[in-house]
């Protein structure tokens, strides 16, 4: 069950530690960037929370949020910070329809550019990063993090409605929707299994920060990988050892995310 309070704390965590690692790889907040973005932002919650780390944050999703609820939902999200003791100036956010894969903004624009949990979600995140780079100015800094990916034992993003872990490793696709749809799930959830989900895997993203292009663009001021399981039965279970024998590795069926910060050269 969505627990408001619970969501609201994560994302001001997510965001509180985002600037702490800038910081540590010599971002300044001061003066405050003139312009930030916030890439697959969702919701707008850690646009929100960054507020007080820019002049103006942009919000861009593929989903046009800023109509929801007859063109409500920015006071809706105003509603929710001022629940949970935050607030947001709604002067200072906008909410853009727009692709990361082919961002609506001009090069050199932003001070900073971030992306928290949507990166698994991308199709080609290799474009996406490179994009993120093209609308930063020379300078600006690019914080990215994702957690999990596609291979981790929640990877599938419907952790617990199929309980297994790594299920949607082993089972066919019409197998774990089915699981699903007797769970409860809606056609639209089924939809997003088989759509919102790029399927990458760790050797792609470790390919990815490593890239020559990647690197000729910008300087990498830090890159972490982490481990885990959401329960740590899961490392137990029969569908660990399957899906090793299915050709993944203990590597990429125990990383749960990762994260890189870049800097504009």
């Amino acid at each position: 069950m969505y627990d408001e309070a619970k969501d609201t704390l994560e994302h001001f965590k997510d965001v509180e530690t985002a600037i702490e690692l800038l910081v540590l790889s010599k971002w300044s907040k001061e003066p405050l960037p003139k312009r930030a973005l916030d890439v697959g932002g969702g919701l707008g919650m850690h646009a929100g929370m960054l507020l007080p780390y820019a002049e103006q944050i942009v919000c861009t999703d593929l989903r046009r949020y800023c109509a929801e609820y007859e063109g409500q939902f920015p006071k809706l999200l105003k509603e929710k910070f001022e629940r949970h003791g935050h607030a947001l100036d709604l002067s200072k956010l906008e909410l853009h329809f727009g692709n990361a894969m082919e961002l609506p903004h001009r090069n050199d624009w932003f001070d900073l550019a971030t992306s928290f949990n949507a990166f698994e979600h991308i199709p080609d995140p290799r474009v996406a990063l490179l994009e993120m780079i093209r609308v930063v100015a020379p300078g600006g800094f690019i914080y990215i993090t994702f957690d999990p990916i596609w291979t981790a034992d929640t990877g599938s993003h419907f952790w617990p409605m199929v309980k297994d872990p790594w299920a949607h490793l082993v089972l066919p696709e019409d197998a774990f929707k089915a699981q699903m749809k007797g769970a409860g799930a809606s056609e639209f959830e089924l939809n997003e299994f088989s759509l919102a989900m790029n399927r990458r895997r760790l050797a792609f993203y470790e390919n990815l920060f490593a890239d020559p292009t990647v690197h000729k663009l910008s300087t990498l001021k830090r890159l972490d990988r982490w481990e885990g399981y959401a329960d740590d039965s899961h490392i137990g279970h029969r569908n660990h050892q399957l899906a090793m024998s299915r050709g993944y590795s203990k590597a990429e069926l125990s990383t749960r995310g990762m994260r890189v910060i870049l800097q504009k050269k």
